[in-house]
């Protein structure tokens, strides 16, 4: 985040297929993350030591993980398996969470609309 804006780093966040109380019927809203110089040290470091790609997949693995623990109170995720087309199941809503990460912002629409595609192909055809 850090090489797009300087902290707090703004991005808005459109919800589909989703309702969360704490929107108040709201489909999109604004997310501020912000950062310490301290973290962001360790992020440069992090970028120097790890490969990419596994770096980048576990920072959308947290963001979602953030989100989604603020936007649901059913709470449950659960990991999928190799081939489910998904990456964690929501069971108590019956849906299907699908998430990746890039570095690359004009990727962003192609590979949402990927994304969405596998995750709707989910063994069990719950939602995404």
């Amino acid at each position: 985040m850090s090489r797009l804006s300087s902290s707090p780093c703004e991005f808005v966040v459109e919800c589909s297929g989703f309702k969360a109380k704490q929107l108040n019927s709201a489909d999109r809203f604004l997310l501020r993350i912000s950062w310490t110089p301290q973290t962001e040290q360790k992020a440069k470091r992090a970028f120097r030591t790890e490969q990419v790609n596994p770096l980048i997949e576990r920072a959308a693995v947290a963001l979602a993980a953030l989100l989604f623990g603020k936007l649901s109170t059913a709470g449950q995720m659960r990991v999928t398996r190799a081939g489910e087309c998904a990456d964690y199941w929501l069971p108590r809503l019956q849906c299907a969470l699908e998430i990746s990460g890039t570095t690359n912002a004009r990727e962003v629409r192609r590979r949402h609309r990927e994304k969405v595609a596998q995750a709707l192909a989910n063994p069990l055809r719950w939602h995404s």
